[in-house]
């Protein structure tokens, strides 16, 4: 039961790290030229809330398996177009509904077996 709370805490940080991957391409479609692709507030902001999140993974990997916390990182496969189709407004196929689903249920599966 304590892992429970290892593997939460390093699901919320991979959420966390896609949240930052659609700041990125946020910032990405605002059609900005130069210097300021890299240089404005969203991909500065992104970039330090994804190394804020793979440092507490990193950190994580003490209390989790390598196959088990590998294993999770595979659910930012679900985060990243779910959190698309909600704040960019991507449209989703039913190839990739369906790969979510696959995905959500190898995690569920290995995890609990």
């Amino acid at each position: 039961m304590n892992d429970l709370k290892y593997v939460g805490a390093f699901l919320i940080f991979v959420l966390v790290s896609s949240f930052s991957q659609i700041l990125l391409k946020s910032s990405a479609n605002e059609g900005r030229t130069g210097l300021r692709i890299y240089f404005n507030f969203k991909v500065i902001l992104a970039y330090c809330i994804f190394f804020c999140a793979m440092i507490s993974i990193a950190m994580l990997y003490r209390f989790l398996p390598l196959s088990i916390g590998t294993l999770l990182e595979s659910a930012s496969f679900i985060f990243v177009p779910t959190l698309s189709y909600f704040f960019l407004k991507e449209k989703m196929t039913i190839r990739q509904i369906m790969g979510i689903l696959l995905i959500l249920i190898g995690i569920i599966v290995s995890v609990l077996f």
